[in-house]
């Protein structure tokens, strides 16, 4: 049972995401009920972009610096 708790908020995060570009790139980022983004996946082809702190998923950026795609 608790099994499938898991799933079900995963799925939930999953639907809830949303692309936009953030300080030139694409990124996956969640909307948190503190007004604040979470960075959920980057979207790049640059292998040294996965290495920055600002694009680690988890980041929350609290202003609202998206622009969406």
């Amino acid at each position: 049972m608790s099994e499938n708790i898991g799933i079900n908020s995963m799925d939930d995060a999953v639907l809830k995401t949303e692309e936009a570009e953030y300080k030139g790139q694409i990124v996956q980022y969640m909307k948190m009920d503190d007004g604040g983004n979470k960075i959920v996946r980057v979207i790049s082809t640059d292998p040294k972009v996965y290495l920055k702190k600002e694009f680690q998923p988890g980041k929350v950026i609290k202003e609202q610096i998206f622009e969406n795609k």
